[in-house]
């Protein structure tokens, strides 16, 4: 069920970027004119220095159509046997507002939507259960066409919490959550990149800090394609993979397209290998092959045992997105093919980790003595009773050791380094002295 409520979540959230004067699930960040999105997350091994997606056999995902107006209308939830657990579809209006999101769950009405209009600056959103008990209302208010403060509340209209936003470019940069009574619960920052998604969220909760931060791939339209997850020491723990299937993609199949190494969405080495010969193999097995040909103008893949076309099979072939699907519509069966990478990209991985060392750094028992990290390893050696000292930086992940030499001098001094709350920790192996370090400028005030 965890499952189920994050995805609830996400419904919600979506809807909080609605324009003023309509309500609608248009989604800013999606761009071109999309039809479906399947969305996957994965976890990430680490061996000898190379980071790699952990492949199983889970055909579990997230699939989202849109309509043409790039509006979400309706979702669904496959569960580890690759069957729906619980979908959500929408209704509109004639002019395209969303009306209602009913929620189903194993086939089972579990929840609604409601959404009305106040005001061309205040819309509602009313959370009803199965049995048609009203549990949540949220009122939401706009300024222009940011979302500027949502309210939340209980089935008596009792306000339980706010939510007051801050927006630079269309996009929330900043969110401050309290009680009805107004104390502090929660205060969330954004830094996003150039697309409006976020590459660095700050949460602040009973009293504590917290970091996260995000990476991206796009593809040509501007949507991201793989989303990177790390933790508040820049480690890679998340990996979540999107393929986009567009309206107006009418690009003309060829056998070109099938050749390359494919395997099974959803499993964790099963697939095929074509070969532009015409032969194929399954994954893992090249010592026993057979043959393929392309029927262009049918659309058909078709798999023989050899040349004869012995023991034939036909499959419906297409290429949605990334995916090159084949499908045996006589008994209604479909695999979706994908390419993989072997190993992810430095830049995604070991570089993200340099991340959490950027910035000014006050060491906590002599506060004239600071040490700034620089991107491209150039680090700062600051007493504020002398010149700062020059000098560059890189470190070891496998053996947790930061390494620091100044400019002029021969000797590379060693630390081992380790990050605990939101303070960088080095301790000198020869000396065995600890040195801690605070993040200037991120001192925890009263945050209000």
């Amino acid at each position: 069920m965890t499952k189920f409520f994050n995805i609830l979540l996400l419904l919600w959230s979506i809807s909080c970027f609605s324009s003023f004067a309509q309500i609608s699930k248009k989604n800013k960040f999606i761009k071109g004119n999309v039809d479906q999105i399947i969305q996957k997350k994965y976890d990430v091994n680490y061996k000898k220095g190379v980071f790699a997606i952990e492949y199983k056999n889970d055909p579990s995902s997230d699939i989202f159509n849109y309509n043409d107006q790039n509006i979400l209308t309706n979702a669904e939830y496959l569960d580890h046997h690759g069957e729906v657990y619980w979908c959500y579809k929408s209704t509109f209006d004639d002019a395209g507002n969303v009306l209602t999101d009913s929620i189903f769950v194993q086939g089972k009405l579990n929840s609604i939507f409601v959404y009305k209009l106040i005001d061309q600056q205040n819309e509602e959103s009313n959370y009803y259960d199965f049995n048609g008990e009203i549990k949540d209302i949220q009122l939401r208010t706009f300024e222009g066409e940011d979302l500027i403060k949502m309210t939340n509340m209980d089935h008596n209209r009792n306000v339980v919490s706010t939510i007051e936003y801050e927006n630079l470019e269309g996009f929330p940069v900043k969110e401050v959550k309290k009680s009805s009574s107004g104390k502090l619960l929660e205060k969330t920052t954004y830094q996003r990149d150039r697309f409006g998604n976020i590459i660095e969220e700050e949460v602040f909760k009973n009293d504590k800090l917290s970091i996260t931060y995000y990476a991206y791939e796009y593809d040509k339209k501007g949507n991201w394609v793989r989303k990177y997850y790390y933790s508040e020491v820049g480690l890679l723990i998340k990996v979540e993979t999107r393929n986009i299937i567009y309206a107006d993609d009418k690009k003309k199949m060829t056998k070109n397209d099938i050749v390359g190494n494919w395997f099974i969405y959803g499993m964790e080495k099963d697939g095929f290998v074509f070969n532009e010969d015409q032969t194929f193999y399954l994954q893992g097995h090249p010592e026993k092959t057979a043959f393929w040909s392309f029927n262009q103008r049918k659309k058909q893949l078709i798999l023989t045992e050899n040349k004869e076309r012995e023991n034939e099979m036909i499959f419906e072939c297409a290429l949605n997105g990334e995916f090159l699907s084949l499908a045996k519509k006589e008994i209604g069966k479909e695999i979706k093919l994908e390419t993989r990478p072997s190993i992810i990209d430095n830049q995604f991985t070991l570089k993200m980790m340099e991340k959490p060392f950027y910035g000014k750094w006050r060491q906590v028992d002599n506060n004239q003595d600071f040490i700034q990290f620089l991107p491209d390893n150039v680090v700062f050696i600051i007493d504020e009773n002398k010149e700062p000292q020059k000098g560059y930086w890189h470190f070891d992940f496998d053996n947790v050791l930061l390494y620091i030499k100044e400019e002029g001098k021969k000797e590379e001094k060693k630390y081992h380094y380790f990050f605990e709350e939101n303070r960088l920790k080095l301790v000198d192996p020869d000396l065995r002295k600890e040195m801690d370090y605070e993040k200037v400028g991120q001192e925890v005030d009263e945050l209000n």
